[in-house]
């Protein structure tokens, strides 16, 4: 993974993410969620989080000194997808149990708390079939 390690503190990181990471960005995004830095609201806050999380994960690419671990890339890699999805799960159903409050407030929000928690099944279906692919039990 070495190679990653040149592109991963690249300029665009300073700028607000983008709606969707493309499938050769996602390096730049992979220290802190999203779901985390949302909750950063003083200006610039989140974009020094990502910096910081970019040179983070260059440090980790660039170190020598790591252990063999005992498992395959892979395995490891999908195993931390799949707690990341079981994440994801866990965040869009909790968005579901503030749609009542919102309902008179923010209707368009609560109808974006309805549909989160109608992903949130979908979400951990993904992470099943990761799961046991994997050999593993959910875990949480």
């Amino acid at each position: 993974m070495p190679e990653l390690a040149v592109q991963s503190t690249a300029l665009h990181s300073l700028l607000p993410p983008p709606a969707r990471y493309p499938f050769t960005g996602w390096e730049t995004a992979c220290v802190f969620r999203e779901t985390f830095l949302a909750w950063l609201t003083p200006p610039g806050a989140a974009d020094a989080f990502r910096l910081v999380g970019n040179l983070f994960f260059d440090m980790l690419l660039n170190a020598d000194d790591w252990p063999k671990p005992e498992e395959s890339p892979v395995r490891r890699e999908l195993r931390a997808a799949a707690r990341d999805l079981r994440f994801v799960q866990g965040w869009l159903a909790t968005a579901l149990e503030t749609s009542e409050a919102l309902e008179e407030r923010h209707p368009d929000d609560a109808h974006l708390a309805r549909l989160a928690g109608r992903l949130a099944p979908q979400v951990g279906r993904l992470a099943a079939i990761v799961e046991r692919d994997l050999g593993e039990e959910r875990r949480f």
